[in-house]
């Protein structure tokens, strides 16, 4: 059986996804004030599904970071 080797993220790969972790950060953020502010009951529904979007970008992106430590 042969065993699979784990090929290491590259430092471009590595920065762009830190890069993605820090907008997504700072996307939450904003779309938590947005939802405690929004009046339209018709945009309210697409601020949630973007800050859970987001959300979940985090949460892969920490995982992958993690991985690769």
């Amino acid at each position: 059986m042969k065993e699979k080797k784990q090929i290491r993220l590259t430092s471009a790969e590595i920065a762009q996804l830190w890069a993605q972790y820090l907008s997504d950060s700072a996307s939450q953020c904003m779309l938590l004030y947005f939802l405690e502010k929004v009046e339209d009951e018709e945009i309210k529904p697409i601020i949630e599904y973007a800050a859970q979007l987001s959300s979940k970008h985090i949460q892969k992106i920490a995982n992958i970071l993690t991985e690769e430590k």
